[in-house]
């Protein structure tokens, strides 16, 4: 007899809150993230928002260099 075996995805939604705009991210390390479009901003303070099937993880973090147009790369601690 064969066992079911059942195949689960988790649904991750991970944001940059900053300037009161939610912007998306697609990639994100222990001192980098890479937006999905691009954003400028000199606001250093923000938020990053994790959401793991509905559960939020939320995280203050400063953006020291601001946000420029033409990188999607940003920098934070």
């Amino acid at each position: 007899m064969l066992n079911s075996i059942t195949r689960y995805s988790s649904q991750v939604t991970i944001l940059l809150l900053i300037a009161g705009v939610e912007l998306e991210v697609a990639q994100v390390t222990n001192s980098v993230l890479f937006l999905r479009e691009p954003f400028e901003t000199d606001v250093e303070s923000a938020e990053l928002i994790i959401r793991v099937d509905g559960t939020e993880n939320r995280n203050p973090i400063v953006v020291p260099q601001g946000i420029r147009r033409d990188s999607r790369l940003v920098s934070y601690f």
